[in-house]
């Protein structure tokens, strides 16, 4: 967007950024993700209340849209197939970028090993996220489908940058031009951020691996201050791949890319959502009380069924549009499936190679592990 810079000098400030934060006190990482948190709200209210504003009419020269673009031409775009079949496609077809969009959420446990007082700090943090996406995201969207019609040819441009976000097409059309650079300066720490998550938990979990000898060794190396530094290093070489972005191609393989992360984000759902079943399964089978749980509901067990449902539904339909006529693209295809046969491999050939037997409920030793938890939370609290 800003084009009178060379790309690369982003690309490079960024990533040199991200392995500063990296190899930080965790502290740290809290207190940016802290600011990029404000920022990003004061940006979506600010672009909410911008919205109405036009949509109301309340600025000069622009008459008010009110629910117009709901009723013509409707908020759903045929897609690949015409009439109610075709709308479904097209509301189906943006599944993997929700779940792009919603990467990360799962990183807030990830912190809990470093957090002094998980028991507190994790349920207040994902009650302030879940206020968060009910508020700014599904208002935001609200106001969004107010502001544009669903047939704008401007929403369909390959540009891929701030000019393409709806708020911004809305902002222009009622004559106010500084809008795209404000919402690009904030697209762009929104993606330090999300570098930022994705670093905390790609190492954390890599270090747990090594913990448990199911990585090598090397990856259990730590600074003084307990940040895995070996994890770090290997998970910032991927961040080469942005250079991709420089070649003329930059918009495809975006997307190459939003495929497999959306589908590495659903495989990693679906193994919580699993665990999450099989820890209330074996509590019932132990007879534990789901009150030694900290922070708990009764209907988390059935929600976790649909939600594993849902995630394995998307994650095998992610790229359904490549097995309809005319659509088939090898690409896209890898993309969008890649993922699965990865984790597959690993998984059973880690089983077949040490031998390992999923666990019976009754045998998994959750009596031990609420005891260790409950001493460790009175020697914090001492």
């Amino acid at each position: 967007f800003w084009t009178d810079v060379n790309p690369s000098v982003w690309i490079v400030t960024f990533v040199l950024l991200t392995l500063v934060v990296g190899l930080s006190f965790v502290r740290l990482f809290g207190e940016v993700e802290f600011v990029f948190a404000v920022l990003k709200i004061l940006l979506v209210v600010f672009l909410v209340v911008l919205g109405l504003v036009i949509d109301l009419g309340g600025v000069r020269g622009t008459p008010p849209v009110y629910f117009r673009y709901w009723r013509d031409p409707g908020p759903f775009v045929e897609y690949i197939a015409t009439g109610h079949w075709g709308r479904f496609l097209g509301y189906w077809s943006v599944m993997t970028g929700a779940v792009f969009s919603f990467a990360g959420v799962e990183s807030i446990a990830m912190a809990g090993a470093e957090t002094r007082n998980p028991r507190k700090a994790i349920p207040a943090a994902c009650k302030n996220v879940f206020i968060r996406i009910v508020l700014f995201y599904m208002l935001a969207i609200l106001i969004v489908g107010m502001l544009v019609s669903s047939q704008d040819s401007r929403l369909d441009r390959e540009s891929g940058d701030a000019t393409q976000s709806p708020f911004v097409i809305a902002a222009s059309a009622a004559g106010i031009p500084a809008i795209p650079s404000v919402v690009n300066a904030v697209v762009i720490t929104s993606a330090w951020s999300a570098s930022n998550q994705s670093l905390l938990a790609g190492t954390r979990v890599l270090y747990g691996l090594a913990v448990k000898k199911q990585a090598p060794k090397i990856f259990l190396r730590t600074t003084s201050w307990g940040v895995p530094y070996a994890c770090v290093f290997l998970f910032m070489t991927f961040s080469l791949l942005s250079f991709m972005s420089l070649s003329s191609d930059a918009i495809t393989v975006f997307w190459w890319l939003v495929n497999l992360t959306a589908a590495g984000v659903l495989v990693s759902w679906i193994s919580i959502l699993v665990n999450h079943i099989r820890l209330r399964l074996a509590m019932q089978k132990q007879a534990i009380p789901i009150t030694r749980l900290p922070w708990w509901n009764s209907w988390t067990l059935y929600s976790s069924y649909f939600a594993l449902f849902m995630c394995i539904i998307i994650l095998l339909t992610g790229g359904f549009a490549v097995f309809t006529k005319g659509n088939w693209n090898a690409s896209n295809f890898v993309s969008a499936y890649l993922d699965i046969p990865l984790v597959l491999a690993a998984y059973f050939i880690w089983k077949f190679a040490k031998k390992t037997k999923i666990v019976a409920l009754a045998d998994i030793p959750l009596q031990r592990a609420f005891e260790r938890a409950d001493q460790k939370y009175e020697s914090l609290a001492s």
